[in-house]
């Protein structure tokens, strides 16, 4: 083959290759686990943690700490879990502490856990759909946002009534064009006490559990591709004396889920005129979320959890811990190994885990 011919092919393949990845939604997801035992730190000690880049998946951490024949010492759990792809976000956080054993330990102790998801999308196109027109146009995003989060408190002996404290927060931003927009949201809850809503502003503002809202509009260019970038972060915290006999946890959970509106258009534009992103999902100004996750598919090569397509030993690992940990993502049965959750960890859950292990992907 002569050098040209050589050259041309080259070439060829890096055309095809690089259409191929432009196609490709990129999603940064990252998290951490962190907590404040046996050290100082002004951040904290970092137990685990995760920063990847997928066009579409879940990633997460899983921190267990049981200790054998100590019972001063306490049991503590967490999970961080980010995913997302073409025009969507999720997040999913957890953290959890539990001491059978009061002291007189005056000092206190938190554990939190911190998930990120940031979407990009590159290739956005507003198009005339007959001839001409003007160069720009005014564009709006609508959305979908869901999510939750939970408190639970038992069993609390605390001698000395230094008080314990449970936080759930979310962000949320669409930056289209180079202009953002968002909202954040806190909720806490104060030795068992009335959940107060501290903080809930921009897209948070009335979050009840879901909205469906719509972004300021932002003039684009028309015929020419321009950038939407989606961000969900959520953060769970519990904050216990060391000397309190207590079990507790914190649940954000988020995962179901951030994204473009899937009923009407996507966007708003002016009369006339329509949008369309492979790498966001989007056809003729149409979003339809991408199927679910295959049943089952918890974990990823090492135990960790996350979202792989595969079914392997590894959702085994990850169930069993979420499942000792008393984590909700574990709570897949009820009475009769029907699917659906209950607020129990039995074996209800086993069951309908394994028929969701061996169900086929969609």
């Amino acid at each position: 083959m002569s050098t040209r011919l050589l050259t041309a092919s080259l070439l060829h393949a890096a055309v095809v290759a690089l259409c191929a990845s432009a196609a490709l939604s990129q999603v940064r997801l990252s998290g951490y686990i962190a907590d404040s035992y046996t050290t100082f730190a002004p951040f904290g000690n970092t137990l685990g943690q995760y920063n990847v880049t997928v066009s579409q998946g879940q990633h997460g951490v899983d921190f267990h700490s049981f200790p054998q024949g100590q019972p001063v010492f306490p049991s503590r759990h967490a999970s961080a879990v980010s995913g997302g792809g073409p025009g969507f976000v999720t997040g999913y956080g957890f953290a959890q502490y539990i001491s059978n054993v009061s002291s007189s330990d005056p000092g206190s102790y938190y554990i939190r856990s911190e998930a990120a998801a940031i979407a990009t999308w590159t290739d956005v196109v507003v198009s005339p759909t007959g001839g001409g027109g003007p160069s720009t146009v005014p564009f709006s995003v609508n959305f979908v946002l869901t999510g939750s989060f939970n408190f639970n408190t038992s069993n609390v002996v605390d001698p000395q009534n230094v008080g314990w404290s449970q936080f759930s927060s979310a962000s949320f931003s669409i930056t289209v064009h180079g202009a953002g927009q968002g909202g954040n949201w806190v909720v806490r809850s104060d030795n068992g006490g009335p959940v107060i809503n501290p903080l809930a502003n921009g897209f948070f503002t009335n979050f009840d559990g879901s909205v469906e809202g719509t972004t300021d509009p932002v003039v684009v260019p028309v015929n020419t591709p321009f950038t939407i970038e989606m961000v969900l972060l959520i953060n769970a915290q519990v904050q216990v004396p060391h000397g309190a006999s207590i079990s507790t946890s914190t649940t954000t959970d988020f995962a179901h889920t951030a994204s473009f509106a899937t009923t009407g258009p996507a966007f708003n534009l002016p009369p006339g005129y329509t949008a369309n992103s492979a790498q966001a999902g989007v056809a003729n100004n149409s979003y339809t979320l991408p199927p679910a996750a295959c049943p089952g598919d918890l974990g990823t090569t090492g135990g960790l959890p996350g979202r792989d397509g595969v079914r392997d030993n590894n959702d085994f690992v990850v169930f069993i811990d979420y499942f000792f940990a008393a984590n909700p993502a574990a709570d897949f049965g009820r009475t009769g190994g029907i699917a659906g959750a209950d607020g129990l960890f039995d074996n209800n859950d086993f069951v309908v885990f394994i028929d969701a292990f061996f169900t086929p992907c969609p």
